[in-house]
């Protein structure tokens, strides 16, 4: 879907549940193998900061839920499953109901 060499990251918290509830069960089954460091899951309530030169952990954040994970991995985990075609074009459109009196 989209490559790029320093990878940026996002950390994901509180749309957890609400990713739960969207994705299908099998593609939210696969979220924490997209986590940028594997030993951390969404329940260890560790969030590390980590320096970037040493690769020590700066400080730890406290959470109840959450993960950090590669926004390109995010991206095509949420797209599994979506039949995306292309060199399609639209055709014709019609609305059921008159908007205008």
């Amino acid at each position: 879907m989209n490559y790029r060499s320093n990878e940026w990251t996002m950390g994901i918290h509180w749309a957890l549940p609400l990713l739960q509830e969207i994705l299908p069960a099998e593609v939210y089954a696969k979220l924490p193998d997209n986590a940028c460091n594997l030993t951390e899951g969404i329940h260890s309530g560790h969030y590390p900061i980590i320096n970037g030169e040493t690769g020590d952990v700066m400080v730890g954040v406290p959470y109840a839920h959450g993960l950090r994970v590669a926004r390109s991995k995010m991206r095509a985990l949420c797209a599994e499953g979506i039949n995306v075609q292309v060199s399609r074009s639209w055709q014709n459109s019609t609305i059921p109901w008159q908007i205008w009196g």
